[in-house]
């Protein structure tokens, strides 16, 4: 004799189709409008959460990034993006009391395999100034340069450039020269004019206030021409221009057996870790000599 199942049995044991939607799309039945100012701050979570392909996707690639809501309305998101965003972690609007740090560099800085130095720094400022004290945005842009170069990605000339100025931050970290370095048609000798007139593009577009920088030694330890370049030209120089601006300089102090990946260029997670404790450290050193 073949029974049935009770009808409430059925119900439990069927997988519940109703609110199956493709991933990060909103059930727009949860949707409420946040009250939003033009002149409130914004924040941004890495990458692109929204369906590959979707009129969203194609949205948010053009106003991520943005610093302001009135900004990430003119290029072209709606009052229902903005306050899905929000609701959704993509995106979130920063208290006025918050010290905006900018992060501008290249793959170490963007992060390749171990994650990304600025998470880590984000992590680091939380704990030794409280949550909400500060808040990191990470504007690292891979294979970027710090010299211009017709032919290969300059970070100046770049969008990821563009947001973080755009940002005003209070504080820029700046971590460039790795790729001057290590590629034959690089020119290491210009790592250190070319970062020079991008602080100084930094201070023009930022009228009425004063931002912080902390100038990083760039990571790259393998054998051969990259580790002589940084060494002989690319260290030596930066530490000179950073005296000469009067900005904090900082040295993770990186050991190639313990803080790379295999290929000697890309920082592992000890290597992440030290640069963000390293440069965490530096920010709230010059925060507190400024008081």
């Amino acid at each position: 004799i073949k029974m049935k199942r009770p009808a409430a049995a059925v119900r439990k044991s069927e997988p519940d189709r109703t609110n199956r939607r493709r991933p990060c799309e909103f059930r727009y039945g949860f949707y409420r409008e946040l009250a939003l100012a033009p002149s409130d701050k914004l924040k941004w979570s890495t990458g692109n959460p929204k369906a590959p392909g979707s009129a969203a996707f194609k949205r948010y690639a053009k106003y991520r990034g943005a610093a302001t809501v009135g900004e990430c309305r003119k290029r072209g998101a709606t009052a229902r993006d903005l306050s899905n965003d929000i609701t959704l972690g993509f995106a979130r609007v920063v208290r006025k009391s918050s010290v905006a740090v900018a992060c501008m560099g290249d793959s170490n800085t963007a992060g390749y395999g171990s994650g990304s130095y600025p998470q880590k720094l984000q992590a680091y400022l939380d704990e030794h100034a409280g949550d909400g004290s500060y808040h990191v945005s990470n504007f690292g842009r891979s294979s970027a340069r710090a010299a211009p170069n017709p032919k290969r990605i300059h970070y100046a000339s770049d969008e990821q450039c563009t947001h973080a100025l755009a940002l005003k931050a209070d504080v820029y970290v700046i971590m460039l020269g790795t790729n001057d370095a290590s590629h034959e048609d690089g020119e290491p000798d210009k790592v250190a004019d070319s970062i020079s007139s991008l602080i100084e593009e930094i201070r023009s577009s930022i009228q009425g206030a004063k931002p912080q920088f902390a100038l990083v030694l760039p990571p790259g330890v393998l054998p051969g021409s990259l580790a002589n370049s940084m060494r002989r030209v690319v260290h030596p120089a930066l530490r000179k221009l950073a005296s000469k601006l009067r900005i904090p300089l900082v040295d993770p102090k990186l050991l190639p057996s313990r803080d790379y990946q295999s290929d000697m260029v890309h920082l592992n997670a000890a290597g992440v870790e030290k640069v963000s404790s390293a440069i965490g450290a530096a920010i709230l050193n010059a925060s507190t000599s400024k008081k």
